[in-house]
C-alpha cells in the first residue's frame, strides 16, 4: 500500500514538473486545444440516498481530460472514481464501510472568458457517464448484483485557469439511485478538481 502511494505520487510529481517545463510560456488562446490529466475531490450533500442509513462519503478521483476550441469549447475524458461510503450503527444494520469504484466518462461544453494572457474564467455544463467496476466485501448487504451499475449525472460549474492549471467547482447531480431496490434521494456532490495541462 505504501509502495504504491509512493509511486503515485511520484508520478504526479513527475507530470507536475513536465507541466511546468514544457508550458511555462503558455499564453490563454494561444492553443485551441487543450490536454493533460486532473485530481479531484467530492464532497457529497446528500445523505439519506439508500435504504441502509448514511453517515458519510469520501469520494475523490483522477484521470485525463481534453477540451477543444476558444471561447465556446467541447470536452471530454476518461477518469476513474473511488468512493468511501459509511453507514450509521442502528438496530438493524451494523456500522460498515462500502468501497465503490467507477470508471466516468464526462462529456459537457462551455465557455472560455478571457481576463488576460495568462488568466481565464470557464463557465461550464454536461453530463458524467458513470460504469460501476467494483464493490468491496462489507456487513452491509450490498454488492454488484443490487448497487445501479450504469448512471448519467449532470453537473455545471465554474473554472479559473491561470497558464497550465485549471481549479473547478462543479455541483454534480445523479439521475439514478444508488441502489437498485430503494425510492431514496438521488445523490448529490460538490466537486473540487485541480486540471494540469500539458
Amino acid at each position: 500500500m505504501l509502495k504504491q502511494l509512493l509511486r503515485s505520487s511520484l508520478l504526479l510529481l513527475f507530470l507536475f514538473i513536465f507541466c511546468i517545463s514544457s508550458k511555462a510560456q503558455r499564453q490563454i488562446g494561444d492553443y485551441p486545444f487543450y490536454y493533460g490529466f486532473k485530481i479531484g475531490y467530492n464532497l457529497a450533500l446528500e445523505r439519506d440516498y439508500s435504504t441502509v442509513p448514511g453517515d458519510r462519503t469520501r469520494a475523490g478521483y483522477f484521470g485525463l481530460w481534453a477540451e477543444y476550441g476558444d471561447p465556446f469549447f467541447v470536452h471530454s475524458g476518461v477518469q476513474f472514481l473511488i468512493q468511501k461510503r459509511y453507514f450509521l450503527n442502528d438496530t438493524t444494520h451494523l456500522a460498515g464501510m462500502l468501497e465503490t469504484r467507477y470508471v466516468q466518462i464526462p462529456i459537457g461544453g462551455g465557455l472560455n472568458i478571457r481576463l488576460n494572457k495568462h488568466h481565464a474564467l470557464l463557465l461550464k455544463a454536461g453530463g458524467v457517464y458513470q460504469q460501476l467496476l467494483k464493490v468491496s466485501i462489507n456487513n452491509i448487504g450490498y454488492s454488484m448484483g443490487n448497487i445501479t451499475k450504469s448512471h448519467f449525472n449532470l453537473f455545471c460549474g465554474v473554472g479559473y485557469r491561470y497558464r497550465f492549471v485549471t481549479l473547478e467547482l462543479n455541483y454534480l447531480h445523479f439521475l439514478r439511485n444508488f441502489d437498485t431496490i430503494s425510492p431514496k434521494n438521488k445523490e448529490k456532490y460538490l466537486e473540487m478538481a485541480l486540471l494540469f495541462s500539458f
